[in-house]
């Protein structure tokens, strides 16, 4: 099969480039200088050229307070996370290839107490959160008109094939690294509620759905649980081999991990809660275990 990778360098691309079941296509990843989704021209020409079978795109613009707070941000993520989907399902139905893209829990408001689930209303705070939506719409209207296609909603990907050089660094190595700059942590706890998602086990999950006999649509692929970025950083350093927050453990360097309930005012409003419930399919593995996978993969690495 001929597959189209979009975002190939990026967290998720990353990931999905590394499965050993990915390996046995044809593949194509193409970053922004490969091609630029945005150039409806340069999409169509390509994508005539490489016939692929299947398109998944991870390309987004995700710098959600950037988008809130300048015009050029705005513009940037519609025409990336929204307008760019549309063209690219279109021409993926066009050319008959099954077409993957991926949303997130930003769609929704947050103001739920139980976990948002497929068939819920998406009612975005932010600019990131509207585009995504949009995106979101486009692709399913084109599902609708007969294209193989399915949405992805994820949330708080985290994993170790991509750091700062071609995006977010993930939330575990952010961690470590404050680790070895203070001895003194602060994340907010009680809102921001999400679930942690391992990058390895999205694209796992990702490639079982297209093969699978599910039918086309809106997915929601997370693991499971829920977590406040305080709960996600005690998962992190109570896995991690050199830091701890027992004071009883001292053959590790002690962190004081603190709980604050506030953060300094950010020009994009998030979701208090946004954890996504899993309906269609099989939910995956709890995040805690996920975490403790990635920091012993991360500590084979660094030995």
């Amino acid at each position: 099969m001929r597959v189209v990778i979009l975002g190939a360098n990026g967290l998720l691309g990353q990931s999905l480039l590394s499965l050993p079941t990915i390996k046995k296509h044809t593949i194509f990843p193409l970053d922004q200088q490969e091609l630029d989704i945005t150039d409806t021209k340069a999409v169509v020409q390509r994508f005539d050229e490489i016939e692929p079978e299947l398109i998944v795109n991870v390309a987004a613009f995700n710098a959600v307070d950037m988008a809130e707070s300048s015009a050029e941000g705005r513009q940037s993520a519609f025409r990336i996370n929204a307008d760019a989907v549309g063209v690219l399902a279109k021409v993926a139905h066009t050319v008959g290839a099954t077409f993957v893209h991926y949303s997130t829990d930003y769609v929704f408001d947050g103001t739920s107490e139980v976990p948002y689930i497929e068939t819920d209303t998406p009612n975005p705070l932010s600019v990131y959160g509207e585009s995504k939506c949009k995106g979101e719409e486009y692709v399913l209207r084109e599902i609708d008109s007969g294209l193989k296609g399915y949405v992805i909603r994820t949330s708080r990907l985290f994993g170790g094939a991509n750091t700062k050089r071609h995006g977010k660094e993930s939330f575990p190595d952010l961690v470590l690294r404050l680790c070895g700059e203070k001895r003194r942590l602060e994340f907010i706890d009680g809102f921001e509620i999400a679930s942690p998602t391992f990058a390895t086990d999205l694209a796992v999950a990702s490639l079982e759905l297209i093969a699978s006999s599910v039918p086309v649509g809106l997915y929601h692929r997370t693991n499971s649980g829920e977590a406040s970025w305080y709960a996600f950083a005690s998962e992190v350093i109570a896995s991690s081999r050199q830091y701890t927050i027992d004071y009883t453990d001292s053959s590790r360097t002690h962190i004081d991990l603190v709980k604050i309930s506030s953060l300094p005012s950010r020009p994009a409003p998030r979701p208090k809660y946004s954890v996504l419930g899993t309906t269609k399919v099989a939910p995956l593995r709890p995040w805690q275990e996920a975490v403790r996978e990635y920091m012993s993969q991360r500590d084979r690495a660094i030995i």
